[in-house]
């Protein structure tokens, strides 16, 4: 039988002291090394902001002596995309779906730059400069679900001279999402994002003179504004330019945007009525998710990223005067990791993520340099699921007692001895009862 030990009342309260201690901190991640450069390993460098998908798999820009190449992996072994010693000669950033088809930006040997996507070993072009419509591209690039890529570019002489734009494509005809020839616009941003259901998120400055940029949603004939940033004295809220959204699955678009007087910050929205011609008078309206009004700086780096539970990552600077990766505004409870913290033997120095840098399995990835010199990819592990209670086994119920046996004859006390334990039982209380002699 299991002997209960009563607490005393001074453990019970150490242990809630404990208990409360705990839960102002915040569990703490492990991390998945992706790959590193060290002087040992093939990598040499990286570029900054890495992409994961809902597995897990990263897709990243990595060099190597006399090259540079787009790699994928989720802790094991790399798997090459492209690199140096095929056909292209330089890449940019990569993107990555759910289905691990990633796209990329690359200048081929034979000249030119284009976009492009690998799916199973086969590397389709997407837009290439050197075809009628494009004459060149930005770098900066994002895919779908369904394998459709969204990318800014500039139109080709023939194609009008001085166009640019955000389009989408998927190996087959090219599609239009905004150019600078919109009337509804003036200029274009070279930062987009792109959902499931093929909604673009983008910067713009609309033709109204009083906005200085926006950031809108468009999918077919459809417009939402998300935010619009007036030039100073012009009454919103907001000012200066807003950068690099992130949408998701739902039409949430997270990004950063200067708000007076508090700085800069990250905001979430997914606008309002949707808007036959975009203009101040019917912005929509973002929530504030971090400013400068608590304990971040106004530098938010590389914009946030966002998944489809809403939640949302994001690179800052803390007043205090170190960086760090964090999922909310309490830089203890919402911290991922920062420099000064431990990783992978050494001490973190540098960090830096991206906006595609957070799955729907809340995983981050993001690159890293340590005090011992290397740097890397690296990617949080996927939380343990919540372990089920187990369900208590059935009290047995009690065993009947024994009927008590009938002594035998001889067992029976006799009348007289009896009397006599009786009379020894007395004589016992009585000298327990009588006083002490005092001294």
């Amino acid at each position: 039988m299991q002997r209960i030990r009563r607490s005393s009342p001074v453990v019970a309260c150490l242990v809630a002291l404990s208990a409360s201690a705990g839960a102002a901190q915040a569990e703490p991640y492990t991390f998945i090394k992706i790959a590193e450069a060290t002087g040992e390993s093939f990598f040499d460098r990286f570029d900054n902001r890495p992409a994961v998908n809902a597995d897990g798999v990263v897709a990243f820009k990595g060099g190597y002596l006399g090259g540079s190449g787009i790699y994928t992996g989720s802790g094991g072994p790399t798997t090459t995309i492209a690199d140096s010693s095929g056909e292209f000669a330089q890449f940019g950033e990569p993107s990555i779906n759910a289905g691990g088809t990633v796209a990329f930006f690359a200048s081929p040997k034979t000249g030119g730059t284009g976009i492009y996507t690998h799916k199973a070993g086969t590397i389709t072009p997407i837009a290439l400069s050197s075809g009628p419509i494009f004459s060149g591209f930005n770098s900066e690039l994002s895919i779908n679900s369904g394998g459709t890529v969204a990318f800014y570019g500039q139109r080709a002489q023939t194609a009008g001279n001085g166009v640019v734009g955000i389009y989408t494509g998927n190996g087959g005809p090219i599609t239009t999402v905004v150019q600078n020839t919109d009337p509804d616009f003036a200029a274009i941003g070279v930062r987009q994002s792109i959902n499931d259901a093929g909604t673009v998120a983008f910067i713009a400055r609309p033709s109204a003179a009083s906005t200085a940029a926006g950031i809108f949603t468009r999918n077919a004939s459809v417009t939402q504004q998300i935010v619009e940033a007036s030039l100073p004295g012009a009454g919103s809220i907001f000012n200066g330019a807003p950068d690099a959204p992130s949408i998701n699955s739902t039409g949430t678009v997270a990004f950063v945007v200067g708000n007076n007087p508090e700085g800069r910050g990250i905001y979430f929205g997914s606008g309002g009525t949707p808007l036959d011609i975009p203009d101040s008078g019917n912005p929509g309206s973002p929530t504030t998710f971090v400013d400068g009004r608590g304990p971040f700086g106004d530098q938010f780096y590389d914009g946030p990223a966002i998944n489809d539970d809403g939640m949302i990552a994001f690179q800052s600077v803390l007043d205090a005067g170190f960086q760090g990766i964090f999922t909310g505004p309490d830089p203890i409870l919402d911290k991922v990791i920062a420099v000064g913290d431990a990783l992978f033997g050494s001490t973190v120095n540098q960090l830096v993520f991206g906006h595609q840098g957070l799955n729907n399995g809340g995983q981050i990835a993001f690159w890293y340099r340590l005090d011992q010199g290397s740097e890397g990819i690296a990617l949080t592990a996927k939380p343990d699921p919540m372990m089920p209670e187990p369900t208590p086994e059935p009290t047995p119920a009690p065993e009947p007692m024994p009927e008590p046996m009938p002594m035998p004859p001889s067992a029976v006390p006799t009348p007289s001895a009896a009397m006599g334990g009786l009379t020894a039982l007395a004589a016992l209380a009585l000298r327990r009862r009588r006083p002490r002699a005092r001294v």
